[in-house]
């Protein structure tokens, strides 16, 4: 498998010290920030329990027209 050498940071343009990361340190931990409330938004807004006497379809691995794609 070909190793990838970064030579420029991907969201700066600013010469790379170590080559096995595509951003610099400051560009990685800005778009770790940036990205934060939408990863918190995805976690925090989880699916909510449905009450039993509601049959919601199946979705995901439990629909059966899922498994036949697998």
């Amino acid at each position: 498998m070909a190793a990838i050498r970064y030579l420029n940071c991907r969201h700066c343009g600013e010469p790379l010290d170590t080559h096995d990361q595509p951003y610099c340190p400051p560009c990685n931990l800005y778009l770790c920030y940036r990205a934060m409330p939408l990863i918190l938004g995805f976690l925090l807004t989880g699916g909510f329990p449905v009450p039993v006497p509601v049959a919601e379809p199946l979705r995901g691995y439990d629909a059966e027209d899922v498994l036949i794609w697998e």
